[in-house]
């Protein structure tokens, strides 16, 4: 399981310790060894309470193996928001996407802001607030004094934080595995420009799925498909033997509306989960989509529904039209359609066949 550091959104790194400013010292939870906030968590639950009164036990392999270290529930440390993580049962990979700071350019405090997607099976400090993207460190700052002062050492880092309960010198920061800033990235530049929010999907395996007609092909087992919030869009990363990226390219050629969280259901089918284009709205065009996989001759058909009028007073009188429909597989488009009505008490009005259906709604 994931946390988030609890800490204020920021340009930079996050390490002002000064009294008062514990919502802006990031280095008082993602980088304290001996506070769970900003980390991946590995733990076994139990069924019932142990010796220690706990629910749960600590498998071999995590972070800390001495409580005087560090937490011993930690695997992964120096998060700012893992806000989706993935399991590859397979291989023992863990993935994440991680949402990074605001910073939109490089300044003398240190880099710009970079989104993560993170692949690792063993455990590791992953920098932030000290360390972002690549290796990429940010400086100490003196914020009594408005002084920038030395580099973080990536190697070692070093928690000067008064609010740090932890070990003070840190595990080395790793590199990011996938990052990208808010413009384009010249290593990623497949990920576009624009806002950032990072995000992974579970891992596919086609044989889980062997009895499905909408399975995915064994071409995506192992491959990580990852979202972007901000941009739009669901991409497949394909790596080498060795691990390394060699190609991300679109899953589909598709702009959702704000993707959100992605899962292969029992039927094979890629789930998606489409906030929408509003914050805190309630968006028209927030979804639950299905992705499947046709490998036959004839594709089915795209159905494309809209409607004259969402909103109204009651009768509402619409018009649902599906003119947008088309068939994939013919030229000579669609030939029939059907409109069913859910209504509330849980019965299914047959509208008609045509292509324009008139509909009265009692609200």
């Amino acid at each position: 399981l994931s946390t988030g550091d609890d800490t204020a959104p920021a340009d930079w790194g996050r390490i002002d310790d000064r009294p008062g400013q514990l919502h802006n010292d990031a280095a008082r939870s993602a980088a304290d060894t001996s506070d769970l906030r900003g980390k991946i968590l590995r733990i076994r639950p139990l069924s019932e309470r142990n010796a220690a009164g706990l629910l749960y036990e600590i498998p071999q392999g995590n972070l800390f193996s001495d409580p005087g270290e560090g937490r011993p529930e930690i695997y992964a440390m120096g998060l700012r928001n893992p806000f989706t993580i993935a399991y590859d049962d397979r291989t023992g990979y863990l993935y994440w996407g991680e949402v990074g700071p605001d910073g939109r350019q490089d300044v003398e405090r240190g880099p710009k802001g970079y989104d993560e997607v993170n692949r690792t099976r063993v455990p590791g400090n992953f920098g932030w607030p000290y360390v972002i993207a690549d290796g990429k460190p940010y400086h100490y700052y003196d914020h009594d004094n408005d002084t920038v002062l030395e580099a973080v050492n990536v190697a070692a880092p070093e928690n000067r934080s008064r609010n740090n309960t932890g070990a003070k010198v840190l595990p080395p920061a790793q590199p990011a595995w996938l990052y990208y800033p808010y413009d384009v990235s010249e290593t990623f530049f497949e990920m576009g420009s624009g806002g950032r929010n990072a995000l992974v999907a579970p891992l596919y395996y086609a044989e889980d799925y062997a009895d499905s007609e909408y399975k995915f092909p064994a071409w995506l087992d192992g491959k990580l498909v990852i979202g972007e919030f901000m941009r739009n869009w669901l991409q497949v990363v394909t790596t080498d033997a060795a691990g390394n990226i060699e190609t991300i390219a679109p899953l589909i050629d598709h702009a959702f509306s704000s993707p959100l969280d992605m899962a292969y259901g029992p039927d094979g089918a890629l789930y998606v989960v489409e906030y929408g284009s509003v914050w805190f709205e309630g968006n028209p065009d927030a979804y639950l989509s299905r992705i499947e996989y046709y490998a036959g001759d004839n594709p089915p058909p795209v159905a494309i529904a809209s409607v004259d009028k969402a909103v109204g007073a009651s009768p509402l009188v619409a018009t649902l039209d599906g003119t947008a429909s088309y068939d994939r597989g013919s030229s000579s488009g669609i030939v029939e359609y059907r409109w069913e009505l859910n209504l509330d008490d849980g019965t299914v009005q047959q509208l008609g066949s045509a292509a324009l259906q008139p509909v009265s709604i009692d609200m």
